[in-house]
């Protein structure tokens, strides 16, 4: 596999021999001791000896390449089994994870893209005690000042609970029965005040009648709005008989449900708010490590086979659903293929075509931003208008590109 990386210069390559030797000379000027706690050599992907404290060493470390699955093999056999990475987000952790057997291993990051720095950094600190490790507590936030608060006796969840009408509850069939008796017994009512012409009378089963069929549409609109609102809440786990004996489209609304509450679940966000189907898991947070999490739960549960090249493309929930929903339909065939989202240009994104359209709107973002602003245009506008949303580099699948810093 190969992934596209923004750098500026080629480390760990020959490109970097002309920096070498002003390289060795600033090297050569630091103090080196020996590490008190074992290191595993990128350069040899064995533990390093009393070479790692020689400028030489540095210098090859800088030119020769990274035997990175190599040294992942080595930091297996030293019985390790829990994996921090420390910096600004996980970029290495994804790596390591796949050069492993599956299920192997813990994997926590320092820093996580879109997380709070202390929800990220406590949720990992929690992780290592759970697991075992010993923890600094007083020196790990040792540079804040503490303060005592007083906090109420009962706890706080901030979970929401609605609390569902009685009108709900009324089935078509119980709100058909209720209004045939109510004509019944309010007609004989009214014929016996005598207040009512037969005429007038004539009239009322048919008045009746009216209310009646606004109330079943009433319900019956209202029992599918329940129905889809079960079908696209949030849940990480999924009825797999139940999907499997669902429509096509009922299938899509399950599995969009069901990896929106997994991407919650993995990206631990402790929210009641339904993540954007439409917006690329890069947008919503996933690094390489998170979006390999997601994917091996998805592919355990539903028995599907996802590339991991299709999903480091970072697809939305939308697009992989329609994709799982099509490799579930072909399960039965003796040839099955690995989910794949449809490959397009790039530059254009949530596209739907419309062979009679007479213009085409290209839609660009003033800011360079996310082009899901314009998703939902082509619904709106007529059909002899052609929406193209175009994606700029830097947010999407280009989010590994340079975005723009001019239109100029």
């Amino acid at each position: 596999m190969l992934l596209n990386f923004s750098k500026t210069n080629a480390f760990h390559s020959p490109l970097m021999e002309p920096m070498l030797e002003e390289f060795e000379k600033i090297a050569n000027q630091l103090d080196y001791n020996i590490a008190r706690i074992p290191v595993i050599s990128n350069v040899t992907g064995t533990k390093a000896d009393s070479s790692i404290t020689t400028a030489k060493y540095w210098v090859d470390h800088v030119r020769q390449p990274v035997k990175f699955a190599q040294s992942m093999k080595a930091v297996q056999q030293q019985g390790i089994d829990i994996f921090l990475e420390v910096g600004p987000k996980p970029i290495l952790l994804g790596m390591g994870r796949r050069c492993l057997p599956e299920d192997e291993g813990v994997w926590l990051p320092s820093l996580r893209p879109k997380v709070g720095e202390w929800q990220q950094i406590l949720s990992s600190l929690s992780e290592l005690y759970v697991k075992g490790a010993r923890i600094d507590w007083s020196g790990f936030d040792g540079a804040y000042q503490r303060q005592k608060v007083t906090l109420p006796t009962y706890p706080f969840q901030r979970q929401r609970y609605w609390i569902e009408s009685e009108e709900s509850q009324l089935s078509e069939s119980t709100v058909a029965q209720i209004a045939d008796t109510a004509t019944e017994t309010l007609t004989q009512q009214l014929a016996e005040t005598g207040n009512l012409s037969e005429s007038e009378l004539e009239l009322v089963p048919k008045i009746l009648e009216l209310l009646k069929q606004q109330k079943l549409k009433s319900v019956t609109e209202l029992e599918q709005k329940s129905t889809e609102s079960d079908l696209i809440s949030p849940s990480s786990v999924i009825d797999i008989e139940k999907l499997q004996a669902a429509s096509a489209k009922e299938q899509k609304l399950m599995i969009v449900k069901y990896l929106q509450g997994l991407a919650l679940k993995v990206l631990q966000l402790n929210t009641s708010e339904a993540l954007d189907p439409h917006e690329s898991v890069l947008e919503l947070g996933f690094d390489s490590l998170s979006v390999v999490e997601l994917r091996s739960k998805v592919e355990k549960q539903l028995a599907v086979t996802i590339p991991a090249s299709l999903i480091l493309q970072g697809p939305s929930m939308m697009e992989l659903a329609e994709a799982l929903v099509e490799q579930l339909t072909n399960s039965g065939s003796s040839d099955q293929t690995p989910v794949e989202t449809k490959k397009g240009n790039a530059w254009i994104a949530y596209h739907k075509p419309k062979p009679n359209a007479s213009t085409r709107l290209f839609c660009f973002h003033p800011w360079g931003a996310s082009a899901s602003m314009y998703q939902q245009w082509s619904d709106a506008l007529p059909p002899e208008i052609e929406v193209l949303p175009i994606q700029l580099p830097g947010r999407q699948r280009r989010l590994q590109e340079k975005p723009f810093t001019d239109f100029c």
